[in-house]
């Protein structure tokens, strides 16, 4: 029974997700051929016995928000122009959007802070008080 390379193999996976994640949460900034680098990596871990799907979306939105950040949104539109593998569009599609829904939920909860905060708590607790004494409760 061979038990080495299987944890050699993990042992190897997982040390490259915690490279990638240092790199994804550090405050240097990349570049757009280590974004591509680590991107497609990530990208095609799916296919690793060890590898943890949402984990590897987690990582490429943290990277593509943190150290790639200037570069990202361009870098994914220029890739997605220049493939026609359903499989690349996809994903590259998905991450963009995932982006774009990040930044319009971080902008909005800058614009409106009550609506992503305590205000919104306040109304649905009224809401719950109201529905247990049977008394409408105004929101604020």
């Amino acid at each position: 029974m061979k038990l080495f390379p299987i944890w050699q193999s993990l042992t190897i996976f997982i040390n490259i997700m915690e490279g990638y994640w240092k790199i994804a949460n550090g405050s240097e900034e990349i570049d757009k051929n280590r974004y591509i680098e680590i991107l497609k990596d990530v990208l095609n871990m799916h296919k690793h016995p060890y590898g943890n799907v949402e984990e590897m979306w987690n990582l490429l939105i943290e990277l593509s928000r943190g150290a790639a950040d200037k570069i990202s949104r361009e870098t994914l539109e220029e890739l997605l122009q220049n493939t026609e593998s359903s499989w690349k569009i996809c994903n590259y599609t998905h991450l963009l959007r995932e982006i774009e829904e990040y930044d319009y939920f971080s902008e909005q909860a800058q614009n409106e802070p009550e609506d992503f905060g305590g205000g919104i708590l306040e109304v649905w607790e009224k809401e719950a008080l109201s529905d247990m004494t049977g008394d409408k409760v105004m929101a604020a």
